[in-house]
């Protein structure tokens, strides 16, 4: 009998556990009946114990997380640029656009629209000075040199795309969307691909799932002491 075990990334733990105190926790963290596992988590998450979960309050009651989490509120008011999409925000925007025009936004379309607030006016200044370069004429792309590189004055991280949900990687996007010899529909389809296969990884991310070996079970994640839930997938192979 083998046993796989699919490893979460640092992200992907901190991101249960941000959805689990944003749902459950945070408008009740100082009511007595914060300390009960929701039905909710029970279902979801069965792994999760009671006592698990008394160790997930204890923490966010604490006063090390509250210094952490006001850390981090001064660290976002000082981006350059910020958004106002909140967590997963592009695949979001994303989305919508194509629910609304039948394509996919741009990467730049996509940066931008995560900048504009509820009125139509730019988070902030720097903002609608990207906005003012990006349509300033044309701009003939080469590989990762795209309109959005371009005003933003620097280059992708290897890691990360800007203006791209975080499970989109450079090949998937560049190479989708950087041929220049390829009619426009062909394109909008590979990206429209492409986008297919981020929601498919997501899923299995969320959920638990390793697409190598086509699970067949999997297990909810349980909880750390300190930072997030874990999450991880046991296969066993008779």
């Amino acid at each position: 009998m083998r046993r796989v075990h699919q490893v979460r990334t640092k992200g992907e733990q901190l991101e249960v556990s941000y959805d689990l105190y944003q749902a459950f926790v945070r408008d009740h963290i100082d009511e007595e009946a914060v300390w009960q596992r929701p039905s909710k988590v029970v279902h979801n998450y069965p792994t999760i114990s009671q006592d698990d979960w008394e160790t997930f309050i204890t923490y966010r009651r604490s006063s090390e997380f509250k210094r952490l989490s006001e850390q981090g509120s001064e660290l976002r008011k000082k981006l350059k640029y910020g958004s106002t999409g909140g967590r997963d925000g592009y695949r979001k925007r994303d989305q919508a656009h194509f629910k609304k025009t039948g394509k996919y936004a741009e990467r730049h379309e996509n940066w931008l629209n995560m900048r504009i607030k509820l009125d139509g006016s730019f988070k902030n200044e720097a903002c609608k000075n990207i906005a003012d370069i990006i349509t300033q004429g044309s701009f003939e792309s080469v590989g990762t040199e795209d309109i959005l590189t371009k005003a933003l004055g620097n280059a992708e991280h290897s890691s990360r795309i800007r203006g791209q949900s975080k499970f989109v990687k450079q090949s998937q996007y560049f190479n989708v969307a950087g041929s220049y010899h390829e009619n426009a529909e062909v394109l909008d389809m590979k990206r429209q691909l492409a986008a297919l296969e981020m929601t498919v990884q997501e899923l299995c991310a969320k959920h638990g799932i390793n697409r190598e070996t086509m699970a067949e079970e999997h297990t909810a994640p349980t909880v750390d002491q300190h930072n997030s839930f874990k999450a991880s997938c046991t296969l066993n192979e008779k």
